[in-house]
């Protein structure tokens, strides 16, 4: 941007904030999209398009947001101070990472009952509702209704424990995990066989505010 294109931009915004007016600008974007909107008295100011183009691009160039590109979001606002030519303000990011949640819950099934393999599986339903399954798989021999019986009440359970256990996690947002056991990962205590899930992975968000400074001057 030419120094011409930025004095016009500060006679701009000087003029609009001259009588105690606020002049600000705002954005929200994340995945590939966002948008900017600059405002006079938090009203959109949709004359001089030219202008407020270019507070948009210096906007995106000096905070770094490539256009929103990439996986992340953020938000923030900053208005304009007439002493140093300049939008101050703040920026909220969001992220996610992931954790796991140590824990001892003990699978028990009759040694009775034949399986193969054991799938538990972890999943957010509607309204971000915790939703467990599970699922024997079997090479030969009927799904009975015993394995249902046993699926639904050991899924029943798991749910009702990591619900307890996440509860005092800060910024929870999901379990992300799935469990394929064989046969032969549970061990023979008497007439049932048991495994003990030791951990579970989680997913929690993060955000980070900082102060930022968009300036209308030259480098």
């Amino acid at each position: 941007m030419t120094n011409t294109e930025r004095a016009e931009i500060i006679t701009f915004c000087d003029k609009v904030v001259k009588d105690g007016d606020k002049l600000s600008i705002t954005w929200d974007g994340g995945g590939d999209s966002g948008e900017y909107q600059v405002t006079r008295n938090d009203v959109e100011i949709l004359d001089e398009p030219t202008i407020i183009q270019r507070i948009m691009e210096l906007t995106n160039t000096q905070l770094e947001h490539y256009g929103f590109d990439g996986e992340y979001s953020c938000e923030g606002s900053a208005d304009y101070n007439p002493r140093s030519k300049s939008f101050e303000g703040t920026e909220t990011h969001f992220g996610s990472d992931m954790n796991t949640l140590e824990c001892q819950f003990a699978l028990e099934i009759p040694n009775s009952l034949w399986f193969d393999k054991l799938f538990v599986f972890f999943e957010v339903g509607d309204a971000e509702e915790l939703k467990v399954s599970m699922e024997f798989f079997l090479l030969n021999g009927p799904h009975s209704q015993l394995h249902q019986d046993i699926e639904t009440k050991l899924a029943n359970d798991l749910k009702a424990f990591v619900e307890v256990e996440i509860d005092s996690i800060q910024e929870f947002s999901y379990v992300n995990d799935v469990f394929r056991l064989d046969r032969s990962d549970f061990e023979l205590a008497g007439h049932l066989l048991t495994h003990t899930i030791k951990g579970i992975d989680y997913v929690y968000n993060l955000s980070e505010t900082k102060d930022i400074c968009v300036s209308l001057l030259g480098n």
